[in-house]
C-alpha cells in the first residue's frame, strides 16, 4: 500500500514539475515564433470585421491602421473547413452585424482535407483550436502539440533557460518582394500559377463539392449569427493571372455565381484583375501574396467599398 502510494506522489509531482515547466515554455519567444498561431490568443472583443482565408487572406488584411475592430484570422494553406471552424470558435468575441469577409482564391474550391500536405498544416491547429473542431485529431498529437508542446520536440526544456530574441514574423512587415524590378517576375509568376493548377486544382476537382458544402456552412452561420457575409477574390499580379486559361476562369466565376443565386444578396468582390494592383510590384511580396503596403492599401479599399470607413 505504501508503495502504491509512493507511486501515486512521483506522478502527481512529475506532472506539477512538467506543468510547471511546460507553462515557462508556452510564454517564451521561441516557442511564439513557431508559427503564426500565437495571435489567436490575443483575438480582441466586439470584432466589427473579420476575414479567414488561406495565405492570401493572412497577407491581404491589416486593420491596424484604420478605426475599426477587426481581425485577421486567415492562416496558411487554411481551406473552408477552417475558416468555419475558426468563425464558431471566435462567434463570442464577434459583434452583431460584423462583416465577415470571406476570400476566394483560384484554388480554394479544390482544396484537399485528406493528403500529406494537410497533414502538415494540420498540426498548427492543435496549438489554439478546440479540439472538437480539429479535423481528424489524433490524441497523442494532441497531449504532445497543445497540452504538453514541451514535449513535441527535443531540446524544448534548453529554451525555458535560454530564450531567444524577439523578432515581429517575416509576414508581418516585409515590404520587399521576391523578384528584382523587371526581371524573374513573370517566371515566378508562371511558376506559382503552374503550381496551383498542376498540385491543387487539376487533381483537386473530386473535392469541390466537400469544399462547396463547407463554404456553404461558413455563409449560413453568419446569416444564422446576423453577421454580413462577403466572398472576396484578392488581387493578383497580372503576370500569375496571364497563366490561368479561359476556360479555368469561366468555370470558377461559374462556381461564385451558383453559390450566389442561393443566397438573396450575397456580395462578391473581386479585385484579382484590380489595375491598382495588377502590375504593382512594390505591393506584391510574390505574384499572388500582397506585402505590407499592398495589404494596407487593399484594406483601405475593401473597407471603403463596404462602407465600413468613409
Amino acid at each position: 500500500m505504501k508503495n502504491f502510494i509512493k507511486s501515486i506522489l512521483f506522478i502527481i509531482i512529475g506532472v506539477m514539475i512538467l506543468s510547471y515547466f511546460n507553462n515557462l515554455y508556452i510564454n517564451t519567444n521561441y516557442y511564439k515564433s513557431l508559427d503564426y498561431t500565437e495571435r489567436f490568443n490575443h483575438v480582441p472583443n466586439n470584432i466589427e470585421v473579420a476575414n479567414v482565408g488561406s495565405s492570401h487572406g493572412m497577407y491581404g488584411f491589416d486593420y491596424t491602421d484604420f478605426d475599426v475592430v477587426g481581425f485577421n484570422f486567415g492562416l496558411y494553406a487554411q481551406g473552408f473547413y477552417y475558416d468555419y471552424r475558426m468563425l464558431k470558435q471566435y462567434s463570442p468575441k464577434i459583434k452583431e452585424g460584423a462583416t465577415i469577409i470571406i476570400p476566394i482564391s483560384y484554388f480554394s474550391l479544390y482544396q484537399s482535407y485528406e493528403d500529406e500536405k494537410f497533414e502538415e498544416f494540420n498540426k498548427s491547429y492543435y496549438r489554439f483550436l478546440n479540439p472538437r473542431y480539429i479535423k481528424n485529431i489524433k490524441l497523442k498529437k494532441y497531449v504532445t502539440d497543445s497540452l504538453f508542446p514541451l514535449l513535441s520536440e527535443g531540446g524544448n526544456i534548453k529554451k525555458v533557460f535560454k530564450d531567444i530574441e524577439h523578432k515581429p514574423k517575416e509576414w508581418e512587415i516585409i515590404t520587399w518582394n521576391k523578384f528584382a524590378p523587371n526581371e524573374g517576375i513573370r517566371e515566378e509568376g508562371h511558376k506559382r500559377s503552374m503550381h496551383h493548377q498542376k498540385d491543387i486544382i487539376n487533381p483537386g476537382k473530386v473535392n469541390k463539392p466537400e469544399t462547396k458544402r463547407e463554404l456553404k456552412n461558413i455563409i449560413n452561420y453568419c446569416i444564422e449569427n446576423n453577421y454580413k457575409p462577403v466572398l472576396v477574390t484578392l488581387p493578383y499580379l497580372k503576370y500569375y493571372n496571364d497563366f490561368f486559361p479561359d476556360a479555368f476562369y469561366s468555370e470558377f466565376y461559374g462556381e461564385i455565381e451558383d453559390i450566389r443565386k442561393q443566397y438573396e444578396g450575397l456580395e462578391y468582390m473581386d479585385y484579382s484583375h484590380d489595375k491598382r494592383f495588377t502590375s504593382d510590384i512594390d505591393l506584391f511580396v510574390d505574384s499572388d501574396h500582397m506585402n505590407v503596403n499592398g495589404r494596407k492599401k487593399m484594406t483601405q479599399i475593401i473597407l471603403k467599398d463596404l462602407g465600413i470607413i468613409k
